[in-house]
């Protein structure tokens, strides 16, 4: 039974994952379709989507990590489920930019369900192997993008083309789903996860690590300010924080970065998206558990920064396609951050406050997520338009660049506290 509700947490990472990948090939042409405009101006919409939903990530995750910590991880995770395939519909019949808008506003408030899924990483592990578990349900997020952008990608370019080798039938079907195609996939899928989980899913949190519920707690500012009664974690909470602005750099440009650097089409952004997602499984369902072992969470945060930092520097001037292929693998073994990260925050606090202290680190996300477009995706377009002083696609990532060597000696300093502590 405990394998079973792993696999249900590693499955509400991957139908998360897999909404987002199957978006990001297809969103340039829907938002050029919808708007008329031009790369710079519709990744300015793009951006605006984005804010939007982290806004509302930031809004109610606190809520949905408070809920899950006093009423238990089954009910919250079903009910987010359950509307966020009802928004892949809307989505996917949405014929204006206003009503992406409304279906973005949903996704934000059902989809933040990843801190609850690591909450139940949490309630069914121990010290031993919390790393291990937490990487192995992080990995979810890798298989989405393995899955996500490959079928984003091919079901827009059938959508969209349709090739003579379907027939006739297939290709009118697909002639009518148009560049929508993905969002309808994502749709079936979110409710197949749902069913799976009513059928197989039960309670991971015990009733003795209940608490109750906290409106101070459950409102975002609240959360935020529940950081100055977690002591010693203020620092890894930081970096946390300026390192998800960093990681925004691949969802707000990635897309409009591959078709203004080097010009590539849905397909080309779906593959290489579906590249970056086999190196997040590879790294962190295969490599996150030895690293982990052999040179401690913390030890792993350092060297996925290092990865991190090398990535954004080569994609800062990639203006060929064999810089930026040559980049993914690099891009990937950055991910080693996220599940060493959490395993360290998860460390911090006592058995009670897994929920509200994953609820913390997702309201931060959502803070970057807030601030990251703004930066990023602002500078991206600042840089590819028609007026721009210098063509350089690239500047987001140098953006990111600085501010993983911000983290980096923030990072070195938690861990002398961290261990100085665990040596009392």
């Amino acid at each position: 039974m405990r394998s079973r509700m792993i696999w249900f947490a590693f499955f509400v990472v991957v139908i998360d994952a897999m909404g987002i990948g199957l978006l990001m090939p297809v969103l340039p042409d829907i938002l050029e379709e919808l708007t008329g405009g031009d790369v710079s101006q519709t990744a300015q919409v793009a951006m605006a989507l984005t804010v939007v939903y982290a806004g509302m990530q930031f809004l109610f995750g606190p809520l949905i990590g408070n809920l899950s910590d006093r009423f238990g991880r089954r009910p919250v995770l079903l009910l987010s489920i359950g509307a966020l395939g009802l928004d892949y519909i809307l989505l996917a019949i949405a014929p204006t930019v206003f009503l992406l808008f409304v279906g973005r506003i949903i996704a934000g408030i059902a989809g933040a369900t990843q801190s609850t899924a690591i909450a139940v990483a949490a309630d069914l592990s121990d010290e031993n192997n919390r790393a291990q578990t937490m990487g192995f349900v992080f990995a979810g997020f890798g298989l989405g993008f393995i899955i996500g952008p490959a079928l984003g990608g091919l079901l827009g370019w059938l959508g969209t083309e349709q090739p003579e080798f379907l027939g006739p039938q297939l290709q009118a079907f697909f002639g009518q789903l148009g560049n929508r195609a993905p969002m309808w996939l994502a749709a079936i899928l979110s409710l197949a996860n749902f069913a799976f989980g009513y059928f197989v899913f039960k309670e991971s949190l015990a009733p003795q690590n209940r608490r109750p519920f906290s409106l101070a707690r459950a409102n975002p500012l609240g959360a935020i300010l529940a950081i100055r009664h977690l002591r010693g974690i203020f620092l890894l909470l930081t970096v946390i924080f300026l390192f998800g602005v960093a990681q925004v750099v691949y969802p707000a440009v990635w897309s409009f970065f591959a078709r203004a650097a080097v010009g590539w089409n849905v397909g080309q952004v779906g593959l290489s998206l579906t590249l970056v997602g086999i190196g997040f499984v590879v790294v962190q369902a295969g490599m996150i558990g030895p690293l982990t072992k052999r040179f401690g969470e913390g030890g792993v945060v350092m060297i996925g920064m290092g990865f991190n930092l090398a990535a954004f520097t080569l994609l800062t001037f990639a203006r060929t396609d064999w810089v930026i292929w040559a980049g993914i693998p690099i891009s990937a073994m950055g991910v080693l951050v996220g599940p060493a990260a959490s395993a360290l925050l998860s460390k911090s606090v006592d058995e009670t406050r897994q929920g509200e202290v994953q609820g913390i680190s997702a309201s931060l996300n959502a803070v970057a997520y807030l601030i990251g477009p703004l930066i990023l995706t602002n500078s991206f377009s600042y840089f590819t338009a028609s007026d721009a002083p210098i063509f350089w696609p690239g500047a987001p990532f140098a953006i990111a660049a600085l501010l993983v060597v911000v983290c980096l000696p923030l990072m070195m300093l938690f861990l002398q506290r961290f261990k100085a502590k665990a040596s009392l």
